[in-house]
């Protein structure tokens, strides 16, 4: 019995040996080995090694053909998976060898398959810009609309990577264009997400990756891809390699977006945080993007999650050129209101953004709107302190006399506040000082409550000129006329209408003298 077990374990020991024999020719081109392994049966020709990968993995990374020509006519299995999902066909899209993508495609190996990030062959070859490996695949009737483990396409990957020819080719497969990720995002958003990557920031995003030995065949996302350097632990020195990720034509987003739209592709979908592809291209700056959307007729006038429209993301970030573009756009709504009851000219005055709000201006935006503490831009603009856009405002003739919801004006605001020369602004251009809020008090108490000793003066003063103003008026007017109806309408006072009064009722005609009204009139001023 003890001879029979020996015999085993050695029998074990020899065949492993083998086995690693014959991985190690497979992965070195050796054919006569792997020949000779095959025909005298020294092993099993789907053997996997500690990280799953076979005989036909190995000659497949190293670019053997022959071998992997010999091991699929001796029946090995095509579809097996190493420790982390990755087929031979994965592989050769990963390495770009089209010659053994035709040839394992010619004996129908699973092309569907995926790996442990839920990528196929087909997205991997996208990711890589291995476009003769696309042109094989999609020849070979591959499942071009397969979402892997985040819910991304291939199309998303092409489009997120710019690479407009495959697009093409996906698009002539009639692909589906308007597939959403776990995110909600579309291939159409993610071009507008997108920035450049440079070989430096990908060699260190992948450094990792491309020198751990039990990391072999297995490739990273494009969110990984997106990982900043520092957030990947350092590896041994090495080559950078997988620069060509970055494709060498200049990426041209502006035509892709034409490409996609022109297949009907819907411009408005929204993600899961309410962003359209327009406000996302607003938001990453991208004019050309922007540009193109809108002379695609996109709608401009979408709310996202948080109450923003395309315009208001421009005004927020500042994006001057982008605001111009919008605005010119026949359809974009400059006064549509949002969170809070916010519209841009107010997110612009409560921001600073003077230029921006001389751009709503010109165009002719309501500057009366409330949001939903009843404030309009004016008051905004005097809260926030921005002198120069409060003489904006006032020149373009916005209401200067508006309740908010507590009944505060602007001039209380700013009486409250405490800023003079604002003060002096509104009244010069005729703000109502007479006016009361909810609490019943006018500009003039509120100052005086906030020891505001000189604003309170001045508006004094200023109801004082505004009374005997007032007042000389009213006798012109008795002068010009010689009809009693307009008299008694225009004299509003008590103490002038008690003497009118008194004068009619002296008269024994009962028709009044103007000169004796005068010299009542001029004895009260």
């Amino acid at each position: 019995m003890l001879l029979e077990d020996t015999t085993t374990e050695i029998n074990v020991v020899n065949k492993k040996e083998k086995e690693g024999k014959f991985l190690v020719a497979a992965n070195n081109g050796q054919i006569e080995v792997v020949m000779e392994c095959l025909l005298k049966k020294f092993c099993n020709i789907d053997y996997q090694n500690k990280y799953g990968q076979t005989a036909l993995m190995l000659a497949t990374l190293e670019g053997h053909i022959d071998i992997v020509d010999i091991l699929i006519n001796h029946n090995c299995n095509l579809n097996l998976q190493n420790n982390y999902g990755s087929t031979a066909l994965m592989l050769a899209a990963r390495s770009g060898n089209d010659d053994i993508v035709d040839l394992l495609s010619t004996h129908k190996c699973n092309m569907d398959l995926r790996d442990s990030n839920g990528e196929t062959a087909f997205m991997i070859a996208v990711r890589y810009s291995r476009t003769a490996v696309v042109k094989t695949l999609i020849r070979y009737n591959c499942n071009q609309d397969l979402q892997d483990n985040t819910g991304g396409t291939a199309l998303m990957i092409a489009a997120f990577k710019g690479q407009k020819y495959i697009i093409n080719a996906l698009l002539s497969k009639k692909s589906n264009l308007d597939i959403q990720n776990k995110n909600g995002e579309t291939a159409l958003m993610l071009v507008a997400l997108t920035r450049r990557l440079d070989a430096e920031e990908i060699y260190h995003s992948l450094h990792y990756y491309l020198h751990s030995e039990e990391n072999r065949g297995f490739f990273p996302t494009i969110s990984e891809v997106w990982r900043k350097p520092a957030d990947y632990p350092t590896g041994h020195p090495g080559t950078p390699c997988y620069t060509d990720m970055i494709d060498d034509h200049p990426y041209d987003r502006k035509s892709i977006i034409n490409v996609l739209a022109k297949h009907n592709c819907n411009l408005d979908l929204r993600d899961n945080k309410g962003y359209t592809a327009l406000m996302w291209a607003v938001r990453m700056h991208h004019e050309d993007i922007v540009q193109a959307l809108l002379a695609n007729n996109c709608n401009t006038d979408l709310m996202n999650c948080y109450g923003e429209n395309a315009l208001m993301i421009a005004v927020r970030k500042y994006h001057v050129s982008i605001v111009g573009m919008l605005l010119a756009h026949k359809k974009c709504n400059m006064d549509l209101q949002g969170y809070g009851g916010n519209t841009a000219l107010m997110i612009a005055t409560r921001n600073g953004r003077k230029g921006i709000v001389d751009m709503l201006l010109a165009h002719n935006c309501n500057k009366d709107l409330q949001d939903d503490d009843g404030n309009t831009a004016l008051m905004i603009a005097i809260y926030a302190g921005h002198k120069d856009i409060i003489d904006a405002l006032i020149r373009h003739n916005c209401n200067l006399d508006m309740h908010n919801f507590d009944g505060w004006t602007a001039l209380m605001c700013t009486a409250s506040k405490g800023d003079k020369d604002v003060v002096e602004k509104l009244i010069r251009y005729k703000c109502n000082m007479k006016l009361h809020n909810y609490d019943g008090k006018t500009a003039l108490m509120i100052a005086k409550d906030k020891n505001h000793v000189e604003i309170a003066a001045f508006i004094e003063n200023q109801l004082s000129r505004n009374l005997i103003w007032d007042r000389r008026k009213a006798l012109m007017l008795v002068l010009a006329t010689g009809r009693v109806r307009v008299r008694r309408q225009v004299v509003q006072t008590p103490v002038i209408k008690q003497r009118m009064d008194a004068a009619l009722t002296t008269s024994s005609e009962k028709v009044w003298c103007d000169t004796f009204l005068v010299q009542h009139i001029m004895s009260y001023i």
